[in-house]
């Protein structure tokens, strides 16, 4: 079973940097299918994350992807932690595909996006058996079928936007 550092969300966040969870090799769709939201656009810490220095860039890419970059050692690390992210949506509710490098993802849930989009609330899909499933059909089958249940998810993640960005 393989783990990842969570190093975002953000996207979204989101990359992460908290804990070990399992991921997965497809995201839930096999390209971006929403729009991006552009909320989500900005400069953000995640509360989890208790290094003052560290935050998340969330650029728009192109009309359905974000470009992610965590920031952290002060911002020093710009060529090392860049991801992709889209969003998903299964039974109402967002996900982000937050893409590694060597195909490997790393799924949110959102929770909440809140006070005019400068707050978010996402928890880590943690199912181990995602780590088996490679095509996004399976992932989705997965998801859509634990979608409420608790025992899927771990570590809730808490993020406040710092800066908005504009949107081109």
């Amino acid at each position: 079973m393989k783990h990842i550092s969570l190093i975002i969300t953000l996207a979204a966040f989101a990359a992460l940097s908290y804990g070990q969870i399992p991921v997965s090799h497809a995201p839930i769709d096999k390209e971006p299918l929403l729009k991006i939201n552009e909320d989500l656009v900005g400069i953000w810490k995640m509360r989890e994350d208790t290094n003052y220095h560290d935050y998340f860039v969330v650029e728009k890419r192109h009309g359905y992807a974000y470009s992610v970059t965590y920031m952290n050692r002060g911002g020093d690390n710009r060529t090392y932690e860049h991801f992709n992210a889209y969003l998903s949506e299964v039974g109402k509710m967002q996900f982000l595909n937050v893409q590694y490098p060597g195909d490997v993802y790393v799924l949110l849930k959102i929770l909440s996006i809140g006070r005019n989009g400068f707050e978010m609330t996402a928890v880590a899909v943690s199912n181990v058996s995602l780590d088996k499933v490679s095509k996004p059909e399976e992932v989705r089958k997965i998801i859509e079928a634990n979608i409420n249940n608790p025992s899927f998810y771990k570590d809730t993640l808490h993020f406040r936007k710092k800066l908005p960005l504009h949107v081109w």
